[in-house]
């Protein structure tokens, strides 16, 4: 296993658009990505939704950036020149490649470039702080000390997404630890086949008693909307499509979707069945319990 280490701009501006594109699914956000998110155009916004729609919410895009930013040390102007030559090095096909590649260079060149420069001293800094913590505790000891999004059991990593991923430490070749101006989290990740980027956000801590971890930030998160709270208790009487329950609630599948998947982060909601196009999801009553549990032992458990 190979581990590359760095600050680098372009995989964190793609995990940016990627929090934004996902929404509520990522909150609540880092300054950096608030001071962003009000800078922001109305058109600007839309290009952004509209890229992500393309390309499986930047997930696509990001697994094609870690592939790039493994085979190469090119500075960002030459990685732009490569992508204006050949979009589909990022972006999936479509019509608008070339006017979506060159959205991204007018947005690096608008917002991203300067607040990179602005926390330059900041982010070589975290790089060396991270480098001297994996040095001392091994990397994964290192980011269990930071984060709870993921378990370790004979060596095999179980990380708290759905569908489920569980991975063979010997089986990953390739992973990039970086530093992220815009990660909203201690610990952020994606993967391309054997491939991981793990982002460090730029103010991670050890954890601590007084704390919130990685997971009981997504449990909570989970609570904190009208809507969410509509469709757990929607689910407590039976397995229900996301069509179903946005006709009850007379919201948008996609509004729906996009509430499942972050109940699916913190395991609230699992698949019953599948039906055709429709997939039909049943409560995890114990899990959010469970989750309620935490909240509450967190805030009302003391300090041991």
């Amino acid at each position: 296993m190979k581990l590359k280490q760095g600050y680098y701009g372009f995989l964190d501006m793609l995990l940016s658009f990627r929090e934004i594109y996902m929404g509520e699914r990522f909150k609540p956000y880092c300054t950096q990505l608030l001071d962003l998110m009000a800078k922001l155009e109305k058109e600007e916004l839309k290009s952004i939704n509209d890229i992500g729609d393309e390309n499986n919410g930047y997930l696509d895009t990001i697994e094609k950036a870690i592939d790039i930013t493994l085979k190469n040390n090119v500075i960002i102007e030459e990685l732009f020149l490569k992508l204006i030559k050949n979009p589909a090095l990022v972006l999936n096909d479509c019509n608008n490649n070339l006017s979506n590649i060159n959205f991204l260079i007018f947005m690096w060149q608008k917002y991203f470039n300067i607040e990179i420069s602005k926390n330059h001293k900041q982010l070589v800094e975290k790089v060396f702080h991270i480098d001297k913590k994996v040095n001392e505790k091994g990397l994964f000891k290192y980011l269990q000390s930071i984060t709870d999004r993921f378990d370790i059991c004979n060596d095999i990593i179980s990380f708290h997404i759905k569908p489920d991923l569980e991975v063979e430490i010997k089986s990953i070749e390739n992973i990039i630890i970086m530093p992220s101006l815009y990660a909203c989290r201690n610990f952020t990740f994606w993967y391309n086949n054997s491939d991981f980027i793990f982002y460090i956000g730029l103010d991670s801590q050890q954890i601590t008693p007084t704390d919130p971890s990685d997971m009981l930030l997504l449990k909570t998160s989970a609570f904190n909307d009208k809507t969410r709270l509509k469709i757990l208790k929607l689910l407590t009487n039976k397995s229900m499509s996301a069509n179903e329950i946005a006709q009850i609630l007379k919201v948008n599948a996609s509004t729906v979707s996009r509430h499942l998947k972050i109940f699916k982060d913190t395991n609230f909601v699992d698949i019953q069945a599948r039906e055709g196009n429709s997939i039909y999801y049943y409560l995890d009553e114990v899990k959010v319990k469970q989750a309620l549990e935490d909240i509450n032992n967190f805030i009302l458990g003391g300090i041991k």
